[in-house]
């Protein structure tokens, strides 16, 4: 068997699409009006067709034949890239697991860093503590020795006041009088005696004083110098904490890099804007998983990278975290993108914003509420992209990232996280979101005979695009009928009526023939027997009738003449009428009908007539009358055979007893004048009559060369439209053919 070549079937659909209208402009007719139809209805097969073409080959640059590739697909926020960050951990990511070695790496230099801090905070505590007992010790000594210093200070104080208060009394008594006087200079006074007592012991406070302060002092400076060595030492120590902390952070911000959730949104419209693809490998399976932008966000920053990464899809997995129904807007835009893949499925992402909701959930993450609204998501999205939609899934992908995932504590996430954990082991997290059950669904049943699958879906990519072009090709095709049918019901009528005016038009210049011979007989008739009743001779009988008769027949002549000419005019106005009448019932017609046709049709028709006055038909009838009437024209040798047929019949006149008998000759005379009549006019019919065929047949011919000019604009419409079929009909086989 030959090996199937991909790409092939890229070129071979592309070759059968530039052979497809290389027939089409062999039909094309003269009648520019119909023309102008046929040469726009052929290109815009033939713009299809290059839409198509483009199409095609965007789907072979955008197609992957070897690897089996899941596109997350879905609204704004919805958490695609939550659920692909927690699968990349749990399918064990190359790339995600180099991230996470890197982060704990990291992680455990940063605890080493952290370590050392703390050690070093602790040496200072315990050095700060050391510090501060002997800081106390002196201090208290100090307080101590301050204590004694004050009170000595007091004794002396004290002292000193004794010592002047004796001299104050010793004062009195030597002004008091002058044995005192001598009694102090030979210090014979008591006080004297205390005095040098009071002082003595004042000298030894201050030498106590002394001592006091100056070890006081000693203590101070040792002190000082306890605070001197601590201050070094925690400086020190302090310079070592700003080099760890420096380290730390500098690994922090690395840790930062290699921390799980980067790809996460922020709940900011358009976070992802260009197509991010994973590669995975699990049980020898190969496969790529595809996180899209968001569908709701600015379309034209990411509309063409959505439709890419689903080109390039073989299975869709639609994100969703709202559990109403899709709304029509939205509903419109996935069906035009998601119609054509193969598989599509509803993922459910559930929002818990608390470990309690989580509790509540028990072992079942959705209510019967939010399972029936499921169902009818599900109903919905089958009724619009048809048989892609294979069924839904559901999830609470946050906590189930929280579960999983490494992060620094600075971290946005990282609060939540250990909130989350306080209540539930990582195992339970994973069973509870539903998350390992996806996984476990994704690496076994999504991915099975991925080959196979690759297949169908890229097929059936090519399979749409071809079946929206003969869609597209078919609802013109039923539009050109349905404009053409309405052409050529008025084009037959157009025909018909034609038809009857013509019948009208022979009866009419028969009519005429009729009508003027008779009008002739009468006239002349009445003439001659005007002649007759004045009793004429047989020869002035003869004379007078010769001349009525020149002077009647050229009235004759004159009137049918100018009657075939009114007719020839009438029916040519007619004709006129009837193709501006047809012109104009098929604008209003179209106009009203074709309301529900596709712009193009609505442009090309809305400018279509009848219109043959190119061919100036009726200007020919109008010719032909007039070469009919130049028929007329030689009627000498008819006069000269006329009046010979008169003479024959005057000759057998009774000239004799005419000349006596004036009644008998009158009556000759009228049987003259009848037989003359008789044989005139029946003359005048054949000539007439024979006149009135040839000019029929002539006018007859160009009345059919109208019928058939308008038959020709049917024939023409009608064969664009088969070629319109002709191209679905194609379509459809190289669409099989796939």
């Amino acid at each position: 068997m030959k090996e199937f070549d991909q790409y092939a079937v890229y070129d071979a659909v592309n070759v059968d699409l530039d052979n497809l209208v290389g027939n089409l402009r062999n039909t094309i007719v003269e009648d520019e009006n119909v023309k102008s139809l046929q040469e726009k209805a052929i290109e815009r097969i033939s713009q299809r067709k290059r839409k198509l073409n483009t199409l095609i080959t965007d789907l072979k640059n955008n197609s992957e034949w070897d690897t089996f590739t899941i596109a997350f697909y879905g609204e704004t926020n919805a958490g695609k890239s939550t659920v692909i960050e927690t699968l990349r951990i749990l399918l064990g990511e190359k790339e995600k697991m180099e991230q996470r070695e890197n982060f704990s790496r990291q992680a455990k230099l940063i605890d080493q860093e952290e370590q050392k801090y703390n050690d070093i905070r602790t040496e200072q505590e315990q050095y700060k503590e050391e510090y501060e007992q002997k800081r106390l010790q002196l201090s208290d000594k100090i307080a101590d020795l301050s204590e004694k210093e004050s009170r000595t200070e007091e004794k002396i104080y004290a002292l000193e006041n004794n010592i002047s208060s004796l001299n104050y009394k010793i004062l009195l008594k030597m002004v008091s009088s002058n044995r005192n006087l001598l009694m102090t200079i030979l210090k014979k006074f008591p006080e004297q005696e205390e005095i040098k007592t009071v002082f003595n012991n004042k000298e030894n406070e201050k030498d106590t004083l002394n001592r006091v302060r100056s070890k006081k002092n000693n203590i101070e400076r040792n002190l000082d110098q306890e605070y001197g060595k601590y201050q070094s030492k925690n400086k020190q120590l302090d310079v070592k904490l700003t080099k760890i902390s420096t380290n730390i952070a500098e690994l922090e911000s690395t840790l930062e890099q290699y921390k799980d959730g980067d790809i996460i949104g922020d709940q900011r419209s358009d976070f992802t804007r260009e197509v991010k693809d994973y590669e995975f490998v699990v049980n020898d399976q190969k496969f790529k998983i595809l996180d899209l932008p968001g569908i709701e966000g600015k379309e034209q920053l990411v509309k063409e990278e959505i439709e890419k990464a689903v080109k390039k899809a073989h299975a869709v997995i639609f994100v969703r975290k709202n559990i109403t129904d899709v709304q029509i807007g939205g509903l419109e835009k996935i069906k035009k993108q998601l119609s054509q893949e193969q598989e599509v499925y509803l993922l459910y992402n559930k929002p818990v914003n608390s470990p309690r909701q989580l509790l509540r959930s028990k072992d079942s993450l959705l209510n019967d509420k939010e399972s029936k609204a499921l169902d009818k998501t599900g109903n919905t999205l089958k009724n619009s992209i048809g048989d892609a939609y294979s069924g839904y899934k559901f999830i609470s992908a946050l906590p189930a990232f929280l579960a999983v995932a490494n992060l620094p504590k600075t971290d946005r996430f990282y609060a939540k996280q250990q909130k989350l954990l306080v209540d539930f082991t990582q195992e339970k997290l994973l069973d509870i979101t539903k998350i390992q059950k996806l996984s476990a669904w994704m690496t076994s049943e999504l991915i099975l005979d991925s080959k196979k699958k690759i297949k169908e879906a890229n097929t059936k990519k090519i399979k749409y695009a071809i079946e929206k072009t003969i869609e597209d090709i078919h609802a013109e095709s039923e539009d050109w009928d349905e404009q053409t049918e309405i052409v050529h019901k008025h084009l037959n009528d157009a025909n018909k009526s034609i038809e009857n005016k013509f019948i009208n038009f022979k009866r009419g210049i028969d009519l005429a023939k009729n009508e003027a011979i008779s009008n002739f007989r009468l006239d002349v008739e009445d003439k001659i027997n005007d002649e007759i009743d004045s009793d004429i001779d047989n020869d002035t009988f003869k004379h007078r009738m010769k001349k009525i008769s020149e002077e009647s027949e050229e009235k004759l002549r004159e009137r049918y003449v100018s009657e075939l000419q009114n007719r020839a005019e009438k029916l040519t106005k007619e004709i006129d009428k009837i193709l501006e009448k047809s012109s104009k019932n098929i604008q209003n017609e179209l106009e009203f009908n074709i309301s529900n046709a596709s712009l193009n049709l609505r442009d090309d028709f809305g400018s279509f007539n009848v219109d043959i006055k190119s061919k100036n038909y009726t200007g020919k009838i109008l010719g032909i009358i007039t070469a009919g009437i130049a028929m007329l024209i030689p009627v000498e040798g008819w006069f000269a055979t006329l009046f010979a047929i008169a003479g024959v019949v005057i000759s057998v006149l009774s000239a004799t007893r005419e000349f006596f008998d004036h009644s008998y000759r009158k009556s000759n005379q009228r049987r003259a004048r009848r037989k003359y009549m008789d044989e005139h006019c029946e003359k005048y019919r054949e000539i007439f009559a024979e006149i009135n065929d040839k000019l029929s047949l002539k006018v007859e011919e160009e009345i059919k060369k109208m019928s058939l000019a308008l038959k020709e604009k049917n024939s023409a419409l009608e064969l664009t439209g088969k070629k319109y079929k002709e191209t679905e009909n194609k379509l459809k086989e190289i669409q099989n053919n796939l």
